[in-house]
């Protein structure tokens, strides 16, 4: 599944890095929003090899220019081991600059 981060000023991408959050429920049909039965499992810090400036620009509903980052999230799973990867604009982010923290 891919994403996009949408952002206006460098400042929004602090220290050229962002977070993402993954999410379970314990119910068998997974709600498509935040409830109650949803909690938080896990947050992913990618620190981006691409310069703010350097990200392409895409202009919001508003006719605003920002920048864009989508992404994708890879998980692989060997034996108990976890493993993310995140492909940044087309381009997969070196392991360094993926961290895992689990909650």
């Amino acid at each position: 599944m891919s994403f996009a981060l949408v952002t206006r000023h460098a400042f929004e991408i602090e220290g050229g890095e962002f977070k993402v959050m993954i999410y379970v429920s314990e119910e068998d049909s997974a709600p498509n929003w935040k409830t109650n039965d949803v909690s938080a499992v896990c947050s992913i810090k990618i620190k981006l090899t691409t310069r703010f400036e350097d990200l392409p620009i895409h202009f919001n509903n508003a006719g605003e220019p920002c920048r864009r980052v989508a992404y994708d999230i890879e998980m692989t799973c060997s034996g108990t081991l976890l493993k993310f990867a995140a492909i940044v604009n087309g381009v997969r982010q070196p392991d360094q600059n993926v961290e895992a923290s689990f909650m």
